[in-house]
């Protein structure tokens, strides 16, 4: 990746440069310099008065010389008497200054204020504008030709573009002296104590998922002494990734490790990354232990006895499997969603561990998501760690998912905003199914978003959910976590069996606030799946219009 000067953009900064300054560190080359949102003043002379402007971004090519950027986000037009407007997400209209004039102007102010301070013969400078979020398909008039255009799509690809910028002005091919670099950048960002990012360049779905905050590193680093720890954090800050982190840590230190959560799709989705330890959900364990002990594990046939057997007979199979096998033990067990364990689970996971004395047991948890009545014991006696910060969700998607609970949300200062969160109400089951098939249409067709970056999530058992039992929404047929995944196929599943998981995209559908089994927490589970945009479609309250019964829509 370039050198960034600064090593991150400034928390005020717009969102637009914000999306400008990623796609530069990610898709420029190491050996080019990318300086920030610099202000410059040229001081008087006998021809002119003190000169002040600003310029978005200049870009040290190692062999062409510099090229100034001014930045534009949202709708941008020209109109007849070439003044300039830009339109923000929320619909003002905003007079502009002409950006090619803006770039053009700085571009010449800057080498003025280099003249002295580099050696040698001046730096070849070039000029263009960057349009972060249209599309433009050719000349924006006479002044701005389209090989001095980046829009959103060169993103993908800056420095191709800025290449062909330069071609333009038929900028020299000649190294550029380390010394003047040196200089370059002295000149024009001598205050700041640079500290390069030593992360490799990953994609950015895994970069937005490992934003990982300097609280969240350094719990595991401040409690890696401690035996027994609770990590405690909302959805979204980032405890499945450090519970997997602390795995990682106690294999590499030569630790047996288990590591182990509630839901089976969570724990399947986690075993693919296990490397050294298994990732199972805890029936998957007592299963485990019950057949290599030869005591067997048989689940009822009758539905009401069921539950039971998971709550109780399971459980309890377990602890007579660890009495015959008293070798099968751990130096380490890592526990996920550990709220939803019950109270007299936790008598077996202690009994997983080698030593009750040297062993490790981390419990990460969120009482947010507490949807099956689980508790803690006393026995644990876990040294309790806090996670504040979200950093999974845009600030949007995790301020509505705090509100559910009448939280206050706490992101980080850098955190994208994202676009607001899509609320919206029906009346019966067929306009539900109907308004998600609408959803889709808008994402896929004409947003462009892929549909393997969507899932439905339904508050519902898929066999009484409307859209479930659609079958197909358009030209999207519906599939479930572990089925075949065809071409154009959209995920849906009951948010019980999502918890834990996530998607860049959530439509939350078939919710009934007037339900008597409705539970803001399965809410709050269900809409913290979504990284970057969430839509919640719930049926409307019977004083609104004429919701559907109870009996039809409550949420499972």
């Amino acid at each position: 990746m370039p050198r960034m000067l600064p090593s991150r953009p400034d928390p005020d900064s717009p969102d637009s440069e914000k999306r400008v300054f990623k796609a530069l560190q990610q898709g420029l080359p190491d050996d080019w310099i990318c300086i920030h949102s610099r202000r410059f003043v040229l001081p008087a002379t006998t021809n002119r008065s003190v000169k002040e402007g600003e310029i978005d971004f200049i870009v040290l090519h190692p062999s062409r010389g510099y090229i100034c950027l001014e930045v534009k986000g949202g709708r941008v037009e020209r109109d007849e008497n070439d003044a300039w407007y830009s339109t923000d997400r929320h619909g003002e209209r905003h007079a502009i200054k002409d950006p090619g004039r803006q770039a053009q102007n700085a571009c010449r102010s800057i080498s003025n204020y280099l003249r002295g301070r580099i050696q040698g013969p001046p730096l070849h400078y070039s000029w263009g504008v960057i349009f972060s979020d249209i599309t433009v398909e050719g000349n924006l008039g006479p002044a701005l030709p389209r090989e001095i255009i980046a829009d959103r799509n060169d993103l993908g690809d800056p420095a191709r573009q800025l290449e062909t910028l330069l071609d333009s002005y038929d900028a020299p091919l000649e190294e550029i002296p380390g010394n003047v670099k040196d200089a370059f950048v002295s000149a024009l960002a001598p205050t700041f104590s640079l500290v390069p990012l030593l992360r490799d360049r990953i994609d950015e779905e895994a970069a937005e998922i490992v934003r990982l905050t300097k609280e969240q590193k350094h719990a595991l680093d401040y409690c890696q002494e401690n035996l027994r720890v609770g990590v405690e954090g909302g959805a979204g800050t980032g405890k499945t990734i450090l519970a997997m982190e602390k795995a990682r840590r106690l294999v590499a230190d030569g630790k047996s490790v288990r590591f182990l959560c509630f839901n089976k799709p969570l724990a399947d989705s986690l075993n693919e990354e296990a490397e050294g330890f298994i990732s199972t959900n805890f029936h998957e364990l007592c299963r485990e232990m019950a057949l290599e002990t030869e005591l067997g594990f048989n689940v009822p046939g009758e539905q009401e006895e069921v539950q039971q057997f998971w709550s109780d007979e399971a459980p309890e199979l377990l602890m007579k499997a660890l009495e015959l096998a008293p070798k099968k033990r751990y130096d380490a067990v890592i526990i996920d969603e550990g709220q939803d364990f019950k109270e007299h689970w936790w008598a077996a996971i202690l009994g997983l561990l080698a030593d009750r004395d040297s062993s490790h047991l981390y419990v990460f948890h969120d009482p947010n998501q507490d949807i099956y009545n689980g508790e803690f014991s006393s026995d644990l006696e876990l040294t309790p760690v806090k996670l504040s910060y979200n950093c999974r969700n845009t600030v949007r998607i995790a301020e509505y998912c705090s509100g559910l609970l009448e939280q206050n949300a706490v992101t980080r200062e850098d955190a994208p905003e994202g676009v607001p969160v899509k609320e919206e109400k029906v009346a019966d089951g067929k306009l539900m199914a109907e308004a998600v098939r609408k959803l889709l249409h808008r994402y896929v067709n004409e947003e462009g978003i892929s549909p393997e970056r969507i899932v439905i999530l339904t508050g519902m058992s898929l066999k009484r959910s409307p859209v479930y039992q659609a079958g197909k929404l358009g030209n999207h047929e519906l599939v479930r976590l572990g089925s075949k995944k065809k071409p154009n196929s959209v995920l849906i599943e009951t948010l019980h069996r999502f918890k834990g998981l996530e998607s860049d995209i959530a439509i939350v559908c078939d919710i009934d606030r007037s339900s008597e089994r409705f539970n803001p927490k399965k809410l709050y589970v269900a809409a913290s799946r979504a990284k970057l945009v969430l839509a919640v479609i719930e049926y409307e309250l019977a004083e609104d219009a004429g919701a559907p019964s109870q009996d039809e829509t409550a949420v499972a």
